[in-house]
């Protein structure tokens, strides 16, 4: 079998051409960047647990929740809607929140509420001016109540108190990771 020496050469030049454009071409090393994100997970009948990831180490200054509904469980079990009204909770600034209601709620030893997601419902601030989406389950927080309230008045109010909690601060190479739990407790007052 004879070998055409110009082929050859050819072949060997086209090979080595090829070679060095995948080298030089073809990155060696790729940087990857990491969207900042906070999300938020419920722990049932306990509180809540926010996990933020970032490249960088900024605070959060705001965690808004929209509440769309609320509900009560009364003795048989049932949930009941106690409030339609949307209302908005500020997690970072009011440790204690308070909501109205003009309706009869007796009787209930749990309450619960849904988180409405995406950026224009709840969302979270950074001390950078980053205004991200909170990340929420559409499955809706469970808070047991203090004690139940037994009686009739014509204005009931739902007081919610977030605890101190605990916070763990991990930083790896490319990434910031803090994980912040709070437990929240709720009691219903007559007015």
């Amino acid at each position: 079998m004879a070998y055409d020496n110009k082929k050859v050469i050819l072949y060997g030049i086209v090979g080595v051409l090829l070679a060095l454009s995948i080298i030089i071409f073809l990155p060696t090393h790729t940087e990857t960047h990491l969207s900042p994100s906070v999300n938020l997970q419920l722990l049932q009948g306990y509180g809540i647990q926010a996990t933020k990831i970032s490249e960088t180490p900024t605070k959060i200054t705001n965690m808004v929740l929209n509440i769309p509904l609320i509900e009560a469980k009364n003795q048989d079990d049932e949930w009941v809607q106690i409030s339609t009204d949307e209302q908005r909770w500020d997690l970072w600034k009011e440790v204690e929140k308070t909501f109205e209601f003009n309706q009869s709620i007796t009787d209930y030893s749990k309450i619960r509420f849904y988180i409405a997601s995406g950026i224009d419902k709840s969302y979270v601030s950074l001390e950078n001016g980053d205004i991200l989406p909170l990340g929420v389950s559409s499955i809706p927080l469970e808070v047991n109540l203090q004690a139940p309230i037994i009686g009739d008045a014509e204005r009931f109010e739902l007081k919610l108190n977030l605890s101190q909690g605990t916070v763990a601060n991990y930083i790896l190479p490319n990434a910031q990771i803090e994980i912040s739990t709070n437990k929240i407790t709720g009691e219903i007052l007559i007015q």
